[in-house]
């Protein structure tokens, strides 16, 4: 026979049992008055077996809740944390539809609230969305529905806040480069590729020749320093090609070059 010798207060809702083998249970009140589970109360090794069965399921449940009350999560999350913390596939599915049936998990309403919460961050484009939704198990109908959040206007505004901060991290490279560099940290980062095409063609317009010809002139002046050593015509060849590896336009590049000819001779 197993006898409850003691029953402790924890919390609220939790209680710790003391049983005459030594062994101690924390279970919940519902538990404690669904099986009489008091001091002095004795059952026997059959009923027993049965009791610490669902004892061990309740906690289970229980940490899964508390597991839910941090933030929303998918079907698929659940079933990872619940096999991580030992349970068996029967147990598992068993939790599922009861957190199914009380509305604590729905997939559907977990995928809107994720894209809503997504669309505050700046640098999150709707195929990263997308993706991330993927991996933790959502249906592609779901991430299709929450995804109409994400329209092009919402796309538009925030490439638009994000060039700013682009154009500033790449400006020491040349046009060309920085569309390059702007465009692949965009698609990295799930933006479609006609939306940054769009956003790269209203920025870079508004650019002129005569900013990357002042780009090419600095750039420029700071390889003929550094390759002094060698003759004027082995400098010029040098610089032509840093220069053009760098993505500056070839006609400014040969037009900078010239006037530098014309300055070196001429003085």
């Amino acid at each position: 026979m197993i006898t409850i010798c003691k029953v402790t207060q924890l919390s609220k809702n939790r209680y710790q049992l003391l049983l005459s083998n030594q062994q101690k249970k924390t279970i919940s009140q519902d538990l404690l008055i669904k099986y009489h589970l008091f001091k002095g109360e004795q059952f026997s090794e059959e009923q027993w077996l049965h009791i610490e069965q669902v004892i061990s399921d309740d906690q289970a449940w229980q940490k899964c809740l508390n597991y839910l009350s941090y933030q929303l999560r998918s079907q698929k999350e659940i079933e990872q944390y619940l096999q991580k913390q030992g349970c068996s596939s029967m147990l598992i599915n068993k939790i599922i539809q009861k957190l199914t049936s009380e509305q604590l998990i729905d997939d559907w309403q977990y995928a809107q609230s994720f894209v809503r919460t997504k669309l505050l961050e700046k640098k999150v484009g709707p195929q990263k969305i997308r993706q991330q939704l993927k991996t933790k198990g959502i249906a592609e109908l779901f991430i299709d529905e929450a995804l109409e959040q994400f329209d092009d206007d919402s796309q538009r505004e925030k490439l638009r806040l994000s060039m700013d901060h682009l154009m500033t991290k790449y400006q020491r490279y040349s046009y060309k480069e920085q569309k390059i560099r702007i465009k692949n940290y965009l698609l990295q980062h799930g933006f479609s590729s006609s939306m940054i095409d769009e956003s790269l063609n209203h920025y870079f317009c508004a650019m002129n020749e005569e900013v990357e010809y002042a780009q090419i002139v600095k750039k420029g002046d700071k390889l003929f320093d550094k390759f002094q050593s060698v003759t004027w015509p082995q400098r010029k060849q040098k610089v032509l090609q840093k220069l053009y590896q760098r993505g500056y336009d070839y006609n400014l590049i040969q037009q900078y070059l010239a006037e530098k000819e014309e300055t070196y001779y001429n003085g």
